[in-house]
C-alpha cells in the first residue's frame, strides 16, 4: 500500500509517528489536511492551503497533488497530497513551536530514509519485479546484465542476513 513502506520504516527506527507519511514507491508525501491539524492552525482548512499554494508559489504535480476527497452528503472537498519540500516549508513558515517540531521530525524522517543502507535495500526489494517487467519488454543484453548482477547481489545480501553476518 501507499503507506507501508514508509510505515514500517518508521517503525524500524523507532520513530513515532507524528504525521503520517506516505509513499508511493518513488516519493513520500503528506497529506495536506493533517499537516494542517498537526500544525494547530486556526484558518478554514481550504482557505489556508490555497493562500499558501497562491503565496509561496507551489506548483501542482510537482509540490502537490489535489484529489477529490470523500462526500459526505453534499459536494465533495478537494484533499492534497503534499511532497515532503512543501510539507517542511509549510511547517516552516507557520513560524511557531509545533512547526519546527513538524518540520524537525520530517527532516529526520528523509535523512534516515536516504541513507545509503536503506536506498539498498528498497533497490534491492524492488529488483525482482523491476526484472519481471524488463523481461516482458525484452530491453537490451546490458540493461539484463545489471539486472543479472543486481539479482545476484541481493541473493548474496540475504544469504549475509540468514546467517546473521550482517544485519
Amino acid at each position: 500500500s501507499a503507506r507501508s513502506a514508509f510505515f514500517y520504516f518508521q517503525e524500524e527506527i523507532g520513530m513515532n509517528e507524528l504525521i503520517t507519511v506516505k509513499d508511493d514507491g518513488a516519493r513520500q508525501f503528506v497529506a495536506a489536511r493533517e499537516l494542517y491539524v498537526s500544525l494547530g492552525v486556526a484558518r478554514d482548512f481550504s482557505t489556508w492551503i490555497k493562500d499558501r499554494i497562491e503565496k509561496y508559489g507551489f506548483i501542482e504535480g510537482a509540490d502537490f497533488s489535489p484529489e477529490l476527497g470523500e462526500s459526505s452528503g453534499g459536494r465533495p472537498g478537494i484533499e492534497y497530497n503534499l511532497s515532503l519540500e512543501m510539507a517542511k516549508e509549510l511547517a516552516m513558515v507557520e513560524n511557531n513551536d509545533k512547526g519546527r517540531e513538524v518540520r524537525r521530525y520530517l527532516i529526520s524522517l528523509e535523512k534516515a530514509w536516504n541513507n545509503p543502507e536503506m536506498v539498498m535495500a528498497r533497490a534491492l526489494q524492488c529488483s525482482p519485479r523491476f526484472i519481471s517487467m524488463m523481461a516482458l519488454r525484452k530491453s537490451s543484453s546490458r540493461t539484463w546484465l545489471f539486472l543479472i548482477n543486481c539479482a545476484r547481489k541481493k541473493k548474496r545480501l540475504q544469504t549475509l542476513q540468514n546467517h546473521s553476518i550482517i544485519a
